[in-house]
Formats: structure tokens, sequence, C-alpha cells
């Protein structure tokens, strides 16, 4: 993950709890929580979600925590210079997030929550006819359309994620858990 220079002081973004509390705070909708409409935002390629992740991942500097003006400042003279460089850093994003292993599970917990939601929506368009007065069925084109645009972004997450490997996103770590 890179770090930012905003006035001249370097900040190390972190992806832990503090993020997480920060985004569910902020970025909760009717429907969805803070952190999924984040991840949502960032695997359909908004802009504003990376400014959105790095912006919440300095939320340990907690009162001197940079604006978000200030840090898309400080994105657009690196990450926002070119298309590669705005998807390697979703890429990023998302990869760092992976390495909390509180983000992991919750990850996880994105993927079986969507491709749940994708089984019902699925369900739904198979039951629709074809067409409707001669004509095709504009609900059910543009349902298997969303399905498979989601289904391409739950891909690259999965990718991104290692989901469904054999190894745990801990690795490794076989270390107790001590609450202090």
């Amino acid at each position: 993950m890179e770090n930012l220079t905003i006035n001249g002081n370097v900040y190390q973004p972190k992806f832990n709890f503090a993020f997480y509390k920060q985004v569910s705070k902020t970025m909760a909708n009717d429907s969805q929580d803070g952190f999924s409409v984040l991840v949502q935002d960032l695997l359909a390629g908004k802009v504003e979600a990376i400014v959105e992740a790095y912006y919440h991942a300095l939320a340990y500097y907690k009162r001197n925590q940079p604006t978000e003006d200030m840090v898309e400042e400080a994105l657009s003279a690196t990450v926002f210079v070119s298309d590669e460089a705005t998807e390697n850093a979703v890429d990023d994003i998302i990869k760092t997030m992976h390495d909390d292993n509180f983000l992991a599970r919750n990850l996880s917990e994105f993927i079986k929550t969507t491709e749940n939601s994708m089984d019902i929506v699925e369900a739904q368009a198979d039951a629709m006819p074809d067409e409707e007065n001669g004509q095709p069925n504009m609900q059910k084109k543009a349902l298997e359309t969303s399905l498979k645009s989601t289904q391409g972004q739950l891909n690259r997450l999965k990718t991104l994620t290692n989901f469904g490997s054999t190894q745990s996103p801990m690795g490794d770590k076989s270390e107790s858990v001590q609450a202090n």
C-alpha cells in the first residue's frame, strides 16, 4: 500500500479495525453495511471508492486524520495518473484488506452473501418468460446482465483474495488469540 505525503507529512494507510469501524459508520446505506458498500464500489471501478478506502485507512490517526480532499489530492499525483495505476490501486487495496485477518473474514462473508443473493436473482430470472407479448422480456434481460456483471466482479475479488483455495488467509499463523 502506498504511503501518502500530505502537507509535508507522510501518512501510512492501515486496513484494520479502526478502518472498518469508520467505513461502517460513514458508508452504510439503507440496505447494506458500509464495508460491503466500499467493496462493491471498488469492484465496480468507482474512482471515489479509492479515495474513500485511503481516507478510512488513515482513521487510526484520529484527530490528525487528513481530510478526504487532501487524500484525493495526494492520490491524484500517483494513483489517478493512468487507468493502469488506478486498477492496480484497487487490486492493492483489496489485497491489503485481505492481509488483515478481521477484514479477510469480512471479505469472505461478502463473497458468500453476494453468491447467495445472486442465486436468488438467478432463480427469479429463470422463472420469468423469455418473451412478453411477442417481445423480449426486458426485465429478464436486465437481471441477466446484472448477474453477469456481478459475477465478473465477484470472480475478480475471489482471485485477489484466493477465496476457495486450501490455504487460510491467516497463512501459517498458528498462535492462540489472547485478549489483553
